[in-house]
């Protein structure tokens, strides 16, 4: 069901909508203007986080009371928003050249407000929060399957790429065979890759229905992921053990 879009004044109390708006002015004015990169890096903090805020206060304002059923998503403006002052932080972040612990403190101080965001409730009455509420452990089986995909796709592409591209530094012959082989493989688009994928880790292309046949989709869908993962992991694990076994030989 579509929803019914709400203006930027619609959506908070008279208040909170003036401080946003002036927020986003003078975020607005030290984008574009020439400031100090140290000034942007702040001002991109400063309206994130003011974003943050309202747009949970913004849930809690547009929800009817005693209402169950109301969600209340954030609009394109909002991610276009986050977008453009993220994308400000990442570039002033990268032009100040910080050194790797300052970096990891800004990235734990980041990761720590949005948990306190998290637990006080303050973006309760978005639709993700909502429902993540009804379907937690839908979410956590489906976490727990991308974490192994993921982790396990990495160790054994490790465990195949590191001794494929020590043989391929030894046997140049092999190099350019496999090499080709993966450039190859690199250049088919993954999502193509994995429905391929998940079409050869099934049986023929049946169709099944109930809960038996969504298990068996399931395990056919991360085969077909973890397959693709593997592949573009090892790709790149030959090549770059292959280059730094190269060094290696020369500093030698």
């Amino acid at each position: 069901m579509l929803g019914e879009p709400r203006s930027l004044l619609d959506a908070l109390p008279a208040l909170p909508s003036g401080v946003l708006i002036g927020v986003l002015l003078a975020g607005f004015v030290v984008a574009l203007l020439r400031f100090p990169t140290l000034v942007k890096l702040i001002a991109g903090f400063v309206v994130l986080g003011v974003l943050a805020v309202l747009i949970g206060w913004s849930g809690s304002y547009l929800t009817p009371p005693d209402n169950t059923f109301a969600r209340v998503s954030p609009g394109a403006g909002f991610w276009l928003l986050v977008f453009a002052f993220a994308l400000m932080v990442a570039d002033a972040l990268t032009r100040l050249r910080f050194k790797p612990w300052v970096r990891l403190t800004i990235l734990l101080v980041v990761a720590i407000a949005i948990g306190a965001l998290l637990w006080s409730g303050a973006w309760n009455d978005l639709s993700m929060l909502k429902e993540y509420a009804t379907r937690a452990p839908a979410f956590w089986a489906e976490a727990r399957t991308h974490l192994g995909l993921a982790f396990g796709s990495v160790a054994i592409a490790t465990i195949v790429g590191v001794p494929v591209g020590i043989l391929c530094y030894k046997v140049k012959p092999l190099r350019a065979a496999v090499l080709n082989v993966l450039n190859i493989v690199q250049t088919i688009p993954s999502i193509a890759l994995f429905g391929l994928l998940i079409c050869a880790a099934g049986p023929g292309g049946g169709q099944y229905s109930g809960s038996v046949g969504d298990r068996d989709f399931r395990h056919w869908r991360g085969a077909g992921h973890g397959g693709a993962v593997c592949l573009f992991a090892t790709a790149h694990c030959v090549e770059h053990c292959g280059g730094a076994a190269k060094r290696v030989a020369c500093r030698g």
